[in-house]
């Protein structure tokens, strides 16, 4: 805490991270107070009087290139893994690759999948069983789709990882339904994507005055 301030019925209370520290994502030097305006909470209730709360953010100076804030590293929610050390840089940074589709990446992409599979063989493991379920649902038939599932059930079983054997287990449990979808391939999608803009439209409705108005809207956007 910095400060605090009586203004008449109100407190201004000013807060900063003043304990020397160092950036959880890149590794580097100390994180410095950010230049952006200082960020100012009110109405904090405090024995009775009104509260403004303000601080000031830290962010590592390597950061402030980008004008984004969820992009500072003083920003992040900090994990579990994080405050044990067990955060892992090089992972954080190959995530949106993971979960890409093997069809989609490209030659650089598999590259750098290659070098971390051969120093992480368990991510390479996992990994593989990802692509092992995709391909379930880029099945011919039923039967081909329950010949893939069995594989899929055998391999997770081997490989005894225990995030792909707790969702083998709920597979057990739906195996009908999710084979069902090759006779019949029919999904809630299309609902979903309506569900989804009718959430849409009320985020937006703000300056509508009507509920008529906001009924249009959703079907303007809903075709």
């Amino acid at each position: 805490m910095i400060a605090v301030r009586e203004q008449g019925d109100e407190l201004d209370v000013e807060l900063e991270l003043v304990v020397a520290t160092s950036c959880r994502l890149c590794g580097g030097g100390r994180v410095e107070v950010k230049e952006r305006p200082r960020v100012r909470v009110r109405d904090l209730p405090l024995s009775g009087r009104r509260v403004t709360l303000v601080w000031r953010k830290r962010c590592c100076p390597a950061s402030r290139s980008c004008s984004t804030p969820s992009t500072s590293c003083a920003a992040r929610p900090v994990s579990s893994e994080q405050r044990s050390g067990g955060f892992r840089p090089e992972l954080w940074r190959s995530r949106r690759r993971l979960l890409k589709g093997a069809e989609r990446l490209c030659e650089r992409e598999r590259r750098n999948l290659c070098e971390l599979f051969q120093a992480e063989p368990l991510i390479a493991e996992a990994w593989g069983l990802k692509e092992r379920f995709r391909a379930i649902y880029r099945s011919r038939d039923r039967e081909q789709a329950e010949q893939r599932l069995a594989a899929f059930e055998a391999a997770v079983e081997r490989a005894a990882i225990p995030a792909f054997t707790a969702f083998a287990h709920g597979l057990r449990s739906w195996r009908e339904e999710l084979l069902a979808y090759f006779e019949q391939p029919t999904t809630n999608g299309y609902a979903e994507g309506v569900i989804n803009k009718i959430k849409v439209s009320k985020r937006r409705a703000y300056d509508l005055p009507s509920f008529d108005s906001f009924h249009a809207r959703v079907l303007v956007a809903c075709g």
